[in-house]
């Protein structure tokens, strides 16, 4: 359990403690007192309820924006290296190409392109 979690569960308490004491500071004329009194600890335990599926909504909600970005790092990670190896592809053949234009062999090519040493 996460330290956010463990505080949300020990808080709970107090959160419960402050519905019902908000329902005792109501106005005594207020409309809705009355109702609330007599449904006292329903009213409590629907109002935490909403408020554990409004935080664990939350919760969600920051894990999915985090997982969300997490995999556009990776994508933009994936195609940099895409685009680095396209990059490279493109250096070779160029590197290829002058080597053809200046009369350098196949075979002195290959071994070029091997990390080979070449006698001239």
């Amino acid at each position: 359990m996460s330290g956010k979690e463990e505080e949300y569960y020990k808080n709970k308490p107090k959160l419960a403690e402050a519905i019902g004491t908000a329902i005792n500071q109501l106005p005594e004329d207020s409309v809705i007192k009355p109702l609330l009194l007599s449904s006292r600890a329903e009213v409590i335990e629907v109002c935490v309820l909403e408020y554990n599926q409004e935080y664990h909504d939350n919760i969600r909600r920051i894990n999915e924006e985090r997982m969300q970005k997490q995999l556009e790092q990776a994508e933009a990670k994936a195609e940099q290296a895409e685009a680095e190896k396209v990059q490279a592809i493109k250096e070779k053949l160029n590197l290829i190409s002058g080597m053809r234009q200046l009369g350098v062999s196949e075979e002195d090519i290959q071994k070029i392109l091997n990390g080979e040493s070449i006698s001239r």
